[in-house]
């Protein structure tokens, strides 16, 4: 009986030891478990910070680019602008020639009237009855023209003192 009973207790203690040995590698195996779920949540946090990286910096290219849309909008409406305002100056600088080409259209008119009034001057002073009468038209014709280029004169230096500045 003691035989058995030593058999019995070394039957016992070996088999505590396979039950300890496969609790030290049940307990191995999840210490290796938690360090790989330990590594992949690391991992998934890289990942989401390189994510949320990639996307701030997507965000930051999408407010430039706005940002710089914006920029362009007002200097097309600024250039839309400076050409309005230069349309407006050429058709006001053409209008002022056609005032001033005008004015010297009047002044060719008076030198034709001046000239045809020497004409009549000088048949009238060959007539001693219309003498008096003749130089009065020409005086008349040349103050009209004296007038005449006068204005002339000064729309064309209006003109130019505006299209020189």
């Amino acid at each position: 009986d003691a035989a058995n009973a030593r058999i019995d207790a070394a039957s016992a203690r070996a088999e505590a030891a396979a039950v300890r040995g496969a609790a030290e590698k049940a307990k191995l195996g999840a210490v290796e478990a938690k360090a790989r779920s330990d590594a992949q949540q690391s991992e998934a946090e890289d990942q989401r910070a390189a994510l949320e990286s990639k996307l701030q910096c997507a965000l930051q290219a999408v407010d430039a680019a706005v940002a710089d849309s914006a920029e362009r909008a007002n200097d097309a409406s600024r250039a839309r602008a400076d050409a309005d305002d230069s349309r407006t100056l050429a058709e006001s600088t053409r209008a002022r020639l056609v005032e001033a080409e005008s004015a010297w259209a009047a002044a060719e008119g008076a030198r034709a009237v001046q000239e045809l009034a020497r004409s009549e001057a000088d048949g009238a002073r060959k007539d001693a009855e219309g003498a008096s009468a003749a130089l009065q038209r020409e005086l008349g014709a040349a103050q009209a023209q004296a007038a005449a280029e006068l204005l002339a004169r000064t729309s064309l230096e209006q003109e130019r003192d505006s299209v020189t500045s």
